[in-house]
């Protein structure tokens, strides 16, 4: 190898290796994790298009992704949030009440008067939810119980009490509950 080569390969080694894996993301959707069915504790989804993963903390302020479904007093409770703290308190959360999950199925997330399923937004002390008229879906991908393992999709718009729409996408989950 000629000596003029041996520099110009070690400024590019330093160039492509600087780079973070946000800005190697030419489409944010490759910046989400994979959609895995293994109980990966791992989730994500883009807001407005932006990249959103938990992330950050702060004392005394709980985790930044959280899974639950439960069994309760004869009803169904299932939530999912994911909580960023990195550039303020946000967080995007799903969740169900009163209906029994099955693997493969889809939910609609609006209000009802028999079921309460809804997708929401918290931009620090802005909330953003879904509506009869606002609304998104999640699908269970997998529903593993003996193993305490949930997964799936979701997508939904929000609004606010402004009546300003945040759009959550290419949502995905894969946790233990």
């Amino acid at each position: 190898m000629k000596p003029t080569l041996i520099p110009l390969l070690f400024i590019m080694f330093l160039l492509t290796s600087s780079c973070s894996k946000e800005e190697d993301c030419y489409n944010p959707v490759d910046c989400l994790p994979a959609a895995t069915q293994t109980g990966a504790n791992t989730a994500g989804c883009l807001v407005d298009g932006q990249v959103f993963l938990p992330g950050g903390q702060s004392l005394n302020s709980g985790s930044v992704l959280k899974a639950q479904y439960v069994f309760h007093n004869g009803k169904y409770i299932f939530g999912v949030s994911i909580r960023n703290r990195n550039n303020g308190n946000k967080m995007v959360m799903i969740e169900s009440k009163d209906e029994k999950l099955e693997e493969g199925d889809t939910y609609s997330m609006k209000k009802s008067s028999d079921i309460s399923t809804t997708g929401v937004y918290l931009n620090g002390l802005i909330g953003y939810s879904t509506t009869d008229e606002v609304t998104g879906e999640f699908t269970i991908t997998n529903l593993d119980e003996s193993n305490r393992i949930l997964s799936g999709t979701f997508w939904f718009d929000a609004v606010n009490n402004n009546a300003e729409i945040v759009k959550v996408r290419n949502g995905r989950f894969d946790v233990r509950y």
